[in-house]
C-alpha cells in the first residue's frame, strides 16, 4: 500500500457517516462528469451500516442517481433475500430499483452450483471499472473472501468462486485481487478493538495478509476509529 492513507474517527457511527457522506459527494461529480459511476459494497456489520444508510441518503433523490451502478466485493452463495447476503442490507431499505443498476450475485435458486455463479459474475465484469470500492477488513486481514493462506496473488479473473471459507457460509463469490486493485479508490473498514490488531499489522505492512496488497489506482484509504487506532 504505498499511497496509504488512516482516516480516524471518534467511534464507528462517525465513521460510518462520514464515509456515506463521502461517497455520495463522489458519486455524485462522477455522474454529472460521466454519466455513470460504478461502486463496489461490503458486507459484514460495518459494511451493512454503511449500505443502509447510503440506501436513505439515495431515497432522498433518486432520479440524481441514474446512471449508479451497484456490485458487491463478495457475496454468500445463499438464496435471495436471505438476511445472510450482503445485499440484503441495502436491498431491504432501497424503496426504487429504477434509476439505479444493482448487480446481485446469483444465487442458489438461480445456478446450480458456486462455480457457475462466478463464471457468470466473472463475465458481467469485463470492462468494468470501478470508480469506488468499499471493502471491509477481517481480523484476520482478509478481504472481500480473500482469506489469508487461501488466496492467489496472481489471479487474473475478476471473479472466483469460494468454496471452503474458513468464516461460514463455506461457499462465496468474491472479486479478485486484481480486480479490486483495479478501481481508482479504495476505502478499507476497520473499525472496533477486534481491528486493532490488524490495523496495526496494516500499518507496519506485514507481508502475505490480503489486506496488505490492496492497493487503489488513486486512493487506499483505511477507515479507523480510536478502539482499533493506536497512535
Amino acid at each position: 500500500m504505498t499511497n496509504l492513507e488512516i482516516d480516524l474517527s471518534i467511534d464507528e457511527d462517525t465513521a460510518v457517516e462520514k464515509i456515506v457522506l463521502s461517497a455520495i459527494e463522489i458519486i455524485r461529480r462522477g455522474i454529472n462528469a460521466d454519466g455513470a459511476f460504478h461502486l463496489v459494497l461490503t458486507g459484514g456489520i460495518t459494511g451493512n451500516l454503511i449500505s443502509g444508510a447510503l440506501a436513505e441518503e439515495l431515497n432522498e433523490n433518486p432520479d440524481d442517481f441514474s446512471g449508479l451502478h451497484i456490485w458487491w466485493g463478495d457475496e454468500r452463495f445463499l438464496p435471495h433475500k436471505d438476511s445472510e447476503r450482503n445485499d440484503f442490507a441495502l436491498l431491504s431499505k432501497l424503496d426504487s430499483h429504477a434509476k439505479i443498476h444493482i448487480h446481485s450475485l446469483l444465487s442458489p435458486e438461480d445456478v446450480r452450483d458456486v462455480e457457475t455463479a462466478a463464471r457468470r459474475y466473472n463475465v458481467d465484469l469485463q470492462g468494468v471499472k470501478f470508480r469506488l470500492a468499499i471493502l471491509g477488513v477481517g481480523p484476520d486481514g482478509h478481504v472481500a473472501s480473500l482469506f489469508p493462506g487461501q488466496w492467489n496473488k496472481n489471479e487474473a479473473r475478476n471473479a472466483i468462486s469460494i468454496s471452503d471459507s474458513p468464516k461460514p457460509p463455506p461457499q462465496r463469490v468474491s472479486l479478485s485481487m486484481a480486480k479490486i486493485n483495479s478501481a481508482e479508490r479504495v476505502w478499507l473498514l476497520a473499525c472496533g478493538a477486534k481491528k486493532k490488531e490488524v490495523v496495526e499489522k496494516i500499518q507496519s505492512h506485514e507481508s502475505d495478509l490480503p489486506v496488505n496488497a490492496v492497493q487503489g489506482i488513486v486512493e487506499t484509504l483505511v477507515f479507523v476509529d480510536e478502539d482499533s487506532f493506536r497512535q
